[in-house]
C-alpha cells in the first residue's frame, strides 16, 4: 500500500533530513514511527501527502508513484490519506460541525448526507455532544478527537497521525491511542509518528525507528500461532 524506496530528502539550505529511507506498509497495518525531535518523522508524513517531494528515491501509494504528481493527482491522493496534526489545524472561527463539514464538502459529499455522517463520526471519536462548540471551548483531548473526526470523515484508506498525543496528558494520550487502534481495526491503515515510547505495544505493531534521518530499526509484529496453525 505504501512504499518508500531509497528516499532521501535534502532541504534547500543543505540539511539532509532523510537518508536512503526504505520501508513497506501493507494494507490494514498499524505502524508506529518513533524517533527524537528532528529525526524526520514529520517529513515522512509531508512526503506521503505530496506536501514535499523527495530529493532522491520513489514513493508509491496503492502501487502508483506520487513523485512529481500533478495538482489534480494530489487532490486524489489526499482523499486517500487522512492527516492528523500535532497542532490540530482546526479552523478557530468554525464549530466542530463546520470544520468537519468543510472537509466533506471539498470531498464532494452531498449536503443532505453531511449532517448524519458527522453525527456518526463524532460518536465514533467520543464527542457527540460537541457539535456546535468552537475550538476555544474544547479541551486538548477534545480538539484531538475533533481533528481525528475530520481526518476520517471522508473514509480515507490511510490515516497519518503526526504526534497525535504530543500536547496531551498521559491518560488522554492512552485514550487517543486506543481510538487510533479502533480505527485501524475497522480497516484503515494507520501510521503514527510519535516520540512517545510509552504508547508502544510490542506485540501488535509494525515499529519503525528513526535516528538522524535514517531507519535504525524496522520490526514487524510476530505472526500469531493461530494463523500458523491454519496454514498447516
Amino acid at each position: 500500500m505504501v512504499i518508500f524506496n531509497s528516499v532521501t530528502k535534502i532541504f534547500p539550505n543543505g540539511d539532509e533530513v532523510l537518508t536512503q529511507i526504505d520501508f513497506h506498509i501493507s494494507q490494514g497495518e498499524m505502524v508506529v514511527i518513533t524517533g527524537k525531535s528532528g529525526a524526520g518523522k514529520t517529513t515522512i508524513g509531508r512526503l506521503l501527502i505530496g506536501d514535499l517531494g523527495p530529493s532522491k528515491g520513489d514513493i508509491l501509494v496503492d502501487g502508483e508513484s506520487i513523485v512529481g504528481a500533478k495538482p489534480k493527482d494530489l487532490i486524489s491522493l489526499r482523499r486517500k490519506i487522512g492527516t492528523v496534526f500535532q497542532d490540530y489545524k482546526i479552523i478557530p472561527d468554525k464549530t466542530t460541525y463546520e470544520n468537519i463539514a468543510l472537509n466533506l464538502e471539498v470531498a464532494g459529499y452531498a449536503k443532505e448526507d453531511i449532517a448524519e455522517k458527522i453525527q456518526k463520526i463524532l460518536e465514533i471519536v467520543g464527542i457527540p455532544s460537541k457539535t456546535d462548540l468552537f475550538p476555544s471551548q474544547l479541551s486538548g483531548g477534545e480538539l484531538q478527537r475533533a481533528s481525528l473526526a475530520r481526518a476520517i470523515a471522508t473514509e480515507p484508506h490511510i490515516l497519518f497521525a503526526d504526534e497525535p498525543t504530543g500536547n496531551l496528558d498521559s491518560v488522554t494520550s492512552k485514550e487517543i491511542f486506543k481510538l487510533l487502534k479502533e480505527i485501524n481495526k475497522a480497516g484503515t491503515t494507520v501510521i503514527i509518528a510519535t516520540h512517545n515510547q510509552d504508547l508502544l505495544d510490542p506485540n501488535g505493531l509494525h515499529h519503525i525507528t528513526l535516528d538522524k534521518g535514517k531507519i535504525v530499526k524496522d520490526s514487524h509484529p510476530p505472526k500469531s500461532k493461530s494463523k500458523k496453525s491454519k496454514k498447516k
